[in-house]
């Protein structure tokens, strides 16, 4: 009975591992429009955009973005 709980409990950290990688993934290939419409924004339209709303896409989605870049890298097998 020993064996199976120590074999569970070293593969729940790779499984949690596994299942962030899976969310980090479906999380920018899910906001990935709405990052190139930004970029657009910012290269094409720089004259219209306000930096309040620079700030606030960079308050609110950088720091996840920032979680997920590593992990796409991984899995692309440049990181």
């Amino acid at each position: 009975m020993l064996r199976p709980i120590a074999t569970i409990a070293v593969n729940v950290p790779q499984a949690v591992f596994c299942l962030a990688t899976v969310l980090q993934i479906y999380w920018v290939t899910t906001q990935l429009p709405q990052i190139v419409a930004f970029r657009n924004q910012l290269i094409h339209g720089y004259a219209r955009v306000r930096a309040l709303t620079v700030w606030n896409v960079a308050q609110s989605s950088l720091p996840a973005l920032l979680v997920c870049v590593p992990a796409l890298l991984e899995e692309l097998g440049e990181g």
